[in-house]
């Protein structure tokens, strides 16, 4: 078995001053993350690992559903306050979406999740959640446009993290996928 982690960006808010994933990305993101997964899938059983925020992990985890690979939900926070910040902002759409997903799969929560370096602890926390499964291969799937990001615990930060725990890393560029669907 080998186990596939996802990271990458939320769908963008409409006033988001630069474009990272576009709304009318979606369909190029999801056709992407189907391939990659297709291909892994190919080489052996698969578990997948993610959040669930808007956006790619929620993408991520509805292609695993499609393909019948088994996930696991990782939340930072209590779901009701997981869903106010990285969720509901999207749009009712996603919240529908997320809870059609962990009717599939429970969310678990990371117990601790006081606010000091939250993100960054619920990186390694889904890490070593994959880890323990002792799986022949570790892959972390990132739908991310190589910037530094927002702030700690993004996207670079799992990807260096995944990196140094043994990770091979696929890279899905955002820069080059939604090239043509980006704003002006």
């Amino acid at each position: 078995m080998n186990a596939v982690l996802f990271t990458g960006h939320r769908i963008d808010s409409p006033d988001r001053p630069q474009p990272r994933f576009p709304p009318g990305s979606e369909f190029i993101a999801r056709a992407v993350i189907a391939q990659v997964l297709i291909a892994e899938q190919s080489k052996g059983p698969l578990t997948a690992f993610a959040g669930a925020a808007s956006g790619g992990d929620i993408l991520f985890l509805e292609v695993c559903r499609e393909l019948d690979i088994p996930f696991q939900i990782l939340l930072a926070l209590p779901e009701a306050e997981f869903l106010r910040k990285s969720v509901e902002p999207a749009g009712a759409d996603w919240v529908a979406r997320f809870h059609a997903l962990a009717a599939v799969s429970k969310p678990r929560v990371m117990q601790d999740n006081s606010s000091e370096g939250l993100w960054a602890r619920n990186n390694r926390w889904m890490i070593e959640s994959a880890l323990v499964l002792k799986p022949k291969e570790f892959v972390l799937l990132a739908l991310w446009d190589g910037q530094t990001g927002d702030g700690p615990g993004g996207t670079l930060d799992m990807i260096t993290t995944a990196r140094q725990h043994g990770a091979r890393f696929i890279h899905l560029d955002t820069r080059k996928l939604f090239i043509r669907t980006a704003r002006p």
